[in-house]
């Protein structure tokens, strides 16, 4: 992992658009006032006082694997309708 941030930090990143990771692979991300967290088997949605009830004591590195998230696809993916 590259910097370790502590939760209040991480908080910050994650409101400010910015993927993070913990030790054990899951994934952050903010979207609309909630923390989507994508862990190996599941994945799920919290408020930020959940996620900072439940990973107080977690560190967490800035996702750095190459890939990020582009809000305007994003938006596309999510507005797209099934016909």
């Amino acid at each position: 992992m590259n910097e370790i941030f502590t939760i209040n930090d991480a908080l910050e990143l994650l409101k400010d658009g910015i993927v993070l990771k913990d030790n054990l692979r899951n994934r952050f991300i903010c979207k609309k006032n909630k923390i989507y967290v994508y862990a190996i088997n599941s994945s799920y949605k919290l408020t930020f006082a959940d996620f900072l009830d439940l990973f107080k004591d977690s560190k967490f590195a800035i996702e750095d694997d190459g890939e990020t998230i582009d809000p305007e696809k994003d938006k596309e993916y999510y507005s797209f309708k099934h016909k």
